[in-house]
């Protein structure tokens, strides 16, 4: 499957989401296309975002964007 193909199904199946919550997961920075988009495709009805971490993580969370 290429990447493109990839973005749209990932977009298609984002559609209408109004809530994410990201549990133990520190947004590094290797990865941060792949989030962008990911959150990008579902901005337009995001309401809110719940995040849980570990305390230890919050200096790397806080740099993460």
């Amino acid at each position: 499957m290429e990447k493109k193909d990839i973005e749209d199904k990932v977009k298609q199946e984002l559609q209408g989401t109004t809530t994410l919550v990201i549990i133990g997961y520190s947004l590094p920075y290797f990865n941060r296309e792949t989030d962008q988009m990911i959150i990008n495709a579902m901005h337009p009805t995001l309401v809110k975002i719940l995040y849980r971490y570990k305390k230890k993580n919050i200096r790397a969370i806080k740099n993460a964007y």
